[in-house]
């Protein structure tokens, strides 16, 4: 519908199903503006090996991410100790 008029519009979603995997392409290339042309980032680029999408999820998925987090989070702290138990 027109209103007769310039209007901004905001559109939020929410995720409410994650893939078990998913794959991202990172690119190492950027524009140079000086020359117009792609330029290779030459250097060391390190991403992150987790990614975390609860703030992008529905309330419904929340619960089962936070509970699987916490599973993990346990998990890792028994294995990983950061004191010795004299017990």
């Amino acid at each position: 519908p027109s209103l007769g008029r310039d209007a901004v519009y905001n559109v939020t979603g929410k995720i409410c199903k994650l893939p078990p995997y998913l794959l991202a392409q990172f690119v190492r290339f950027y524009w140079r503006q000086d020359t117009k042309a792609k330029a290779k980032v030459c250097r060391n680029v390190f991403f992150p090996t987790t990614l975390d999408l609860i703030e992008y999820v529905t309330d419904d998925l929340k619960g089962p991410i936070d509970l699987k987090q916490s599973e993990r989070r346990l998990k890792y702290m028994e294995a990983n100790p950061v004191w010795d138990d004299p017990n």
